[in-house]
Protein backbone atom coordinates (compact mmCIF):
# COMPACT_ATOMS: atom_id res chain seq x y z
CA UNK A 1 0.00 0.00 0.00
CA UNK A 2 1.39 3.42 -0.84
CA UNK A 3 1.67 5.98 1.34
CA UNK A 4 0.94 9.32 0.39
CA UNK A 5 4.33 11.52 -0.28
CA UNK A 6 5.42 13.86 2.83
CA UNK A 7 5.98 17.29 2.34
CA UNK A 8 9.19 18.15 2.22
CA UNK A 9 8.40 22.05 3.34
CA UNK A 10 4.85 21.57 5.35
CA UNK A 11 3.29 24.99 4.74
CA UNK A 12 3.36 27.57 1.86
CA UNK A 13 6.44 28.99 0.71
CA UNK A 14 7.74 30.38 -2.24
CA UNK A 15 9.12 27.87 -5.34
CA UNK A 16 12.18 27.37 -7.24
CA UNK A 17 12.97 30.84 -9.27
CA UNK A 18 10.08 32.63 -7.78
CA UNK A 19 10.39 36.37 -7.00
CA UNK A 20 10.09 37.32 -3.73
CA UNK A 21 7.62 40.04 -4.07
CA UNK A 22 4.92 38.21 -6.24
CA UNK A 23 5.97 34.90 -4.51
CA UNK A 24 5.87 36.18 -0.88
CA UNK A 25 2.57 38.20 -1.26
CA UNK A 26 1.48 34.75 -2.01
CA UNK A 27 2.75 32.91 0.49
CA UNK A 28 1.19 35.44 3.29
CA UNK A 29 -2.01 35.62 1.54
CA UNK A 30 -1.92 31.35 1.39
CA UNK A 31 -0.85 31.69 4.95
CA UNK A 32 -4.49 33.24 5.87
CA UNK A 33 -6.10 31.61 3.80
CA UNK A 34 -5.09 28.37 5.71
CA UNK A 35 -5.72 30.00 9.07
CA UNK A 36 -9.55 30.82 8.02
CA UNK A 37 -10.04 27.22 6.58
CA UNK A 38 -8.87 25.50 9.60
CA UNK A 39 -10.40 28.04 12.22
CA UNK A 40 -13.92 26.77 10.07
CA UNK A 41 -13.00 23.19 9.59
CA UNK A 42 -15.07 20.63 11.98
CA UNK A 43 -14.12 17.58 13.21
CA UNK A 44 -10.64 19.73 14.69
CA UNK A 45 -10.14 19.56 18.15
CA UNK A 46 -10.15 22.83 19.95
CA UNK A 47 -6.17 22.75 21.18
CA UNK A 48 -5.26 21.49 17.73
CA UNK A 49 -7.16 23.80 15.66
CA UNK A 50 -5.45 27.01 17.77
CA UNK A 51 -2.32 25.57 17.08
CA UNK A 52 -2.48 25.45 13.32
CA UNK A 53 -3.58 28.45 13.20
CA UNK A 54 -1.06 30.38 15.45
CA UNK A 55 1.32 28.29 13.51
CA UNK A 56 0.02 29.90 9.85
CA UNK A 57 0.08 33.15 11.29
CA UNK A 58 3.82 33.11 12.70
CA UNK A 59 4.48 32.06 9.13
CA UNK A 60 3.20 35.25 7.86
CA UNK A 61 4.38 37.57 10.02
CA UNK A 62 7.49 36.14 10.08
CA UNK A 63 7.10 36.86 5.93
CA UNK A 64 6.12 40.32 6.94
CA UNK A 65 9.21 41.25 9.02
CA UNK A 66 11.52 40.26 6.19
CA UNK A 67 9.33 43.38 4.13
CA UNK A 68 9.91 45.07 7.20
CA UNK A 69 13.55 44.74 7.55
CA UNK A 70 14.05 45.67 3.75
CA UNK A 71 12.34 49.59 4.27
CA UNK A 72 8.58 48.66 3.48
CA UNK A 73 6.28 51.12 5.19
CA UNK A 74 3.48 49.56 5.18
CA UNK A 75 5.17 46.01 6.47
CA UNK A 76 5.10 46.78 9.98
CA UNK A 77 1.23 48.27 10.44
CA UNK A 78 0.10 44.61 8.85
CA UNK A 79 2.22 42.52 10.69
CA UNK A 80 0.59 44.10 13.93
CA UNK A 81 -3.00 43.56 12.78
CA UNK A 82 -1.83 39.78 12.13
CA UNK A 83 -0.20 39.92 16.12
CA UNK A 84 -3.72 41.21 17.63
CA UNK A 85 -5.51 38.28 15.70
CA UNK A 86 -2.97 35.81 16.95
CA UNK A 87 -3.50 37.31 20.34
CA UNK A 88 -7.34 36.52 20.21
CA UNK A 89 -6.18 32.46 20.46
CA UNK A 90 -3.30 33.36 23.05
CA UNK A 91 -5.37 33.05 26.04
CA UNK A 92 -6.88 29.80 24.59
CA UNK A 93 -3.22 28.10 23.82
CA UNK A 94 -2.46 28.97 27.05
CA UNK A 95 -5.27 27.01 28.43
CA UNK A 96 -4.22 23.60 26.86
CA UNK A 97 -0.49 24.39 27.51
CA UNK A 98 -1.54 24.34 31.49
CA UNK A 99 -3.65 21.40 31.28
CA UNK A 100 -1.35 19.29 29.76
CA UNK A 101 1.90 20.40 31.71
CA UNK A 102 -0.16 19.86 34.70
CA UNK A 103 -1.57 16.71 33.80
CA UNK A 104 2.06 15.38 33.08
CA UNK A 105 4.03 16.69 36.49
CA UNK A 106 1.02 15.35 37.86
CA UNK A 107 0.12 18.71 39.62
CA UNK A 108 -3.58 17.80 39.23
CA UNK A 109 -6.07 17.60 36.59
CA UNK A 110 -6.18 20.47 33.98
CA UNK A 111 -9.45 21.36 32.19
CA UNK A 112 -9.06 22.73 28.87
CA UNK A 113 -12.01 25.15 28.12
CA UNK A 114 -11.91 26.62 24.44
CA UNK A 115 -14.13 29.17 22.78
CA UNK A 116 -12.23 29.51 19.26
CA UNK A 117 -15.83 29.67 18.04
CA UNK A 118 -16.96 31.92 20.66
CA UNK A 119 -14.69 34.92 19.12
CA UNK A 120 -14.89 33.39 15.38
CA UNK A 121 -17.16 36.07 13.81
CA UNK A 122 -15.18 38.79 14.84
CA UNK A 123 -11.91 37.16 14.30
CA UNK A 124 -13.41 35.75 10.90
CA UNK A 125 -14.14 39.51 10.07
CA UNK A 126 -10.66 41.21 11.10
CA UNK A 127 -9.10 38.66 8.92
CA UNK A 128 -10.90 38.80 5.73
CA UNK A 129 -9.98 42.71 6.06
CA UNK A 130 -6.15 41.90 6.74
CA UNK A 131 -6.47 39.39 3.49
CA UNK A 132 -8.28 42.31 1.54
CA UNK A 133 -5.16 44.88 2.42
CA UNK A 134 -2.64 42.53 2.07
CA UNK A 135 -4.01 41.92 -1.33
CA UNK A 136 -4.00 45.65 -2.21
CA UNK A 137 -0.26 46.43 -1.37
CA UNK A 138 2.14 46.99 -3.50
CA UNK A 139 4.65 43.96 -2.84
CA UNK A 140 8.26 45.40 -3.70
CA UNK A 141 11.07 43.49 -5.24
CA UNK A 142 14.33 42.49 -3.89
CA UNK A 143 17.77 42.50 -5.56
CA UNK A 144 19.64 39.36 -4.60
CA UNK A 145 22.46 41.50 -2.39
CA UNK A 146 18.85 43.30 -0.77
CA UNK A 147 17.94 39.77 0.29
CA UNK A 148 20.71 38.74 1.98
CA UNK A 149 20.79 41.64 3.71
CA UNK A 150 16.98 41.61 5.40
CA UNK A 151 18.38 38.34 6.29
CA UNK A 152 21.68 39.05 8.12
CA UNK A 153 19.08 41.75 9.83
CA UNK A 154 17.15 39.12 10.81
CA UNK A 155 20.29 37.39 12.38
CA UNK A 156 21.45 40.34 13.89
CA UNK A 157 18.74 40.68 15.66
CA UNK A 158 17.79 37.25 17.26
CA UNK A 159 21.76 37.18 18.49
CA UNK A 160 20.61 40.60 20.18
CA UNK A 161 17.85 38.63 22.02
CA UNK A 162 20.66 35.80 22.55
CA UNK A 163 22.82 37.86 24.42
CA UNK A 164 19.83 39.37 26.29
CA UNK A 165 18.82 36.28 27.58
CA UNK A 166 22.27 34.68 28.17
CA UNK A 167 23.24 37.88 30.62
CA UNK A 168 19.61 37.61 32.52
CA UNK A 169 17.64 34.71 31.68
CA UNK A 170 14.52 36.26 33.06
CA UNK A 171 11.24 34.76 31.56
CA UNK A 172 10.71 38.07 29.48
CA UNK A 173 13.86 37.85 27.81
CA UNK A 174 13.71 34.32 26.70
CA UNK A 175 10.29 34.45 25.47
CA UNK A 176 11.93 37.32 23.35
CA UNK A 177 14.72 35.40 22.00
CA UNK A 178 11.91 32.75 21.56
CA UNK A 179 10.03 34.91 19.27
CA UNK A 180 13.01 35.99 17.05
CA UNK A 181 14.08 31.85 16.45
CA UNK A 182 10.68 31.10 15.64
CA UNK A 183 10.89 34.55 13.18
CA UNK A 184 14.18 33.53 11.55
CA UNK A 185 12.79 29.58 11.41
CA UNK A 186 9.85 30.59 9.34
CA UNK A 187 11.28 32.62 7.19
CA UNK A 188 13.60 30.09 6.64
CA UNK A 189 11.31 27.35 5.98
CA UNK A 190 9.43 29.57 3.51
CA UNK A 191 12.88 30.47 1.42
CA UNK A 192 13.71 26.66 1.70
CA UNK A 193 13.61 26.06 -2.36
CA UNK A 194 15.81 28.95 -2.38
CA UNK A 195 18.50 27.76 -0.14
CA UNK A 196 22.06 26.59 -0.45
CA UNK A 197 22.84 23.27 1.40
CA UNK A 198 24.14 25.09 4.18
CA UNK A 199 21.90 27.46 4.88
CA UNK A 200 18.77 25.02 4.86
CA UNK A 201 20.69 22.78 7.61
CA UNK A 202 20.39 25.88 10.02
CA UNK A 203 16.84 25.56 10.24
CA UNK A 204 16.79 21.97 12.48
CA UNK A 205 19.12 23.83 14.41
CA UNK A 206 16.49 26.59 14.66
CA UNK A 207 13.94 24.41 15.53
CA UNK A 208 15.60 22.26 18.49
CA UNK A 209 16.03 25.89 20.23
CA UNK A 210 13.09 27.03 19.79
CA UNK A 211 11.37 23.34 21.11
CA UNK A 212 13.97 23.67 24.06
CA UNK A 213 13.15 27.41 24.61
CA UNK A 214 9.45 26.54 24.22
CA UNK A 215 9.57 24.78 26.75
CA UNK A 216 11.10 27.08 29.25
CA UNK A 217 8.51 29.42 28.29
CA UNK A 218 5.80 26.85 29.30
CA UNK A 219 7.14 26.32 32.63
CA UNK A 220 7.49 30.12 33.25
CA UNK A 221 3.57 29.86 32.35
CA UNK A 222 2.79 27.30 34.64
CA UNK A 223 5.20 29.42 37.49
CA UNK A 224 3.13 32.15 37.17
CA UNK A 225 -0.11 30.40 38.06
CA UNK A 226 1.17 28.02 41.01
CA UNK A 227 2.49 30.85 42.50
CA UNK A 228 -1.09 32.53 43.42
CA UNK A 229 -2.66 29.40 43.99
CA UNK A 230 -0.60 28.11 47.34
CA UNK A 231 1.37 28.45 50.20
CA UNK A 232 3.55 26.25 52.54
CA UNK A 233 6.24 24.69 52.77
CA UNK A 234 4.99 22.02 49.49
CA UNK A 235 3.81 24.69 47.91
CA UNK A 236 7.58 26.68 48.01
CA UNK A 237 9.25 22.91 46.92
CA UNK A 238 6.89 22.70 44.36
CA UNK A 239 7.98 26.14 42.83
CA UNK A 240 11.86 25.32 42.99
CA UNK A 241 11.10 22.16 40.87
CA UNK A 242 9.45 24.02 38.52
CA UNK A 243 12.34 26.54 38.47
CA UNK A 244 15.01 24.33 38.28
CA UNK A 245 12.86 22.68 35.26
CA UNK A 246 12.85 25.84 33.56
CA UNK A 247 16.69 26.34 34.15
CA UNK A 248 17.38 23.20 32.82
CA UNK A 249 15.54 23.81 29.92
CA UNK A 250 17.15 27.29 28.94
CA UNK A 251 20.42 25.69 29.68
CA UNK A 252 19.63 22.87 26.84
CA UNK A 253 18.62 25.82 24.57
CA UNK A 254 21.71 27.58 25.35
CA UNK A 255 23.93 24.65 24.49
CA UNK A 256 22.05 24.00 21.50
CA UNK A 257 22.46 27.32 20.27
CA UNK A 258 26.41 27.40 21.08
CA UNK A 259 27.93 28.68 17.76
CA UNK A 260 24.57 29.08 16.13
CA UNK A 261 24.55 32.65 15.96
CA UNK A 262 28.27 33.29 14.57
CA UNK A 263 27.22 30.47 12.27
CA UNK A 264 24.36 32.47 10.91
CA UNK A 265 26.23 35.93 11.13
CA UNK A 266 28.36 34.23 8.72
CA UNK A 267 25.97 32.72 6.46
CA UNK A 268 24.18 35.91 5.85
CA UNK A 269 26.62 38.26 5.78
CA UNK A 270 25.48 41.70 3.65
CA UNK A 271 27.60 42.79 0.50
CA UNK A 272 28.35 46.42 0.17
CA UNK A 273 25.46 49.01 1.35
CA UNK A 274 23.14 50.17 -1.25
CA UNK A 275 20.00 51.27 -1.35
CA UNK A 276 17.01 48.70 0.15
CA UNK A 277 13.62 48.56 -1.17
CA UNK A 278 10.80 51.06 -0.71
CA UNK A 279 6.97 51.19 -0.94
Amino acid sequence: MNRPARRAIPGPHLRRGEAWGVGLRRVTLECLADAGAVMAAPGIAEAERVHQVRVVLKRARAVLRLFEAGGCRWARTNRLRLSRLARELSRLRDTAVLSDLRQRLRLGAGRIRTRSRGIAAVWFAALAAEQASLAARRWPEFTPAQRRRVLAAMARELGRREAAARARPKARRVHAWRKRVIVLREQLRVLWLQLPARQRRLVARLQAVARKLGGAQDLSLLLATEKAIGTGAAHAARLASLKARRRRKVKAARHLAAGLTAELAATFAPPPRQALVSA
